[in-house]
């Protein structure tokens, strides 16, 4: 009777530890992991590097912010206060949650009879940003870009801008 007693104690004793144990969050190590990802920023910055004269620059629906005002009455969508010409520092977005999407703006081209040919493009590779990161997007004359109305067509920026200016 005495081991009854005691196997009792002990298998009591044994299930309280156990459920503070469980209760107490330490049965998932990723609990503090998820809180540290919270507290961390989100978001994804873009640098024109490139000889190109980019507007309307966008991933999914969050628009950057451009570093350059519209001083030549280039116009763009409705709402788009500037561009991003070559050589920009930068424009970051902030993001609630993971994203991934193509980078789309237009490619602005001046053309030889003074005017403006604007193109719609997007970035070839898919952009992914996951929560808690802090990622950047470097244009080159070298990234590969697609024509938004011909997706057979992908080419680096600066043949693009050869391309479009073909097309007069």
């Amino acid at each position: 009777m005495r081991r009854d007693i005691f196997s009792i104690v002990v298998s009591a004793i044994f299930c309280l530890v156990f459920s503070d144990f469980m209760l107490s969050g330490c049965s998932n190590p990723n609990n503090n992991n998820d809180q540290e990802i919270e507290k961390k920023k989100t978001s994804i910055r873009i640098k024109n590097e490139s000889y190109s004269l980019l507007m309307n620059v966008h991933l999914q629906d969050k628009y950057f912010e451009p570093t350059v005002q519209n001083p030549y009455g280039i116009e763009g969508l409705p709402g788009d206060p500037g561009y991003f010409s070559a050589g920009d520092i930068s424009s970051t977005i902030a993001l609630t949650e993971d994203t991934s999407g193509y980078i789309y703006f237009v490619l602005y081209i001046y053309t030889e009879g003074g005017g403006v040919r604007a193109y719609p493009c997007h970035t070839r590779e898919l952009v992914v940003v996951n929560r808690g990161e802090e990622n950047e997007f470097i244009f080159t004359d070298n990234t590969l870009v697609v024509d938004y109305a011909n997706p057979s067509n992908v080419q680096t920026l600066k043949n693009m801008e050869a391309y479009i200016k073909g097309l007069e």
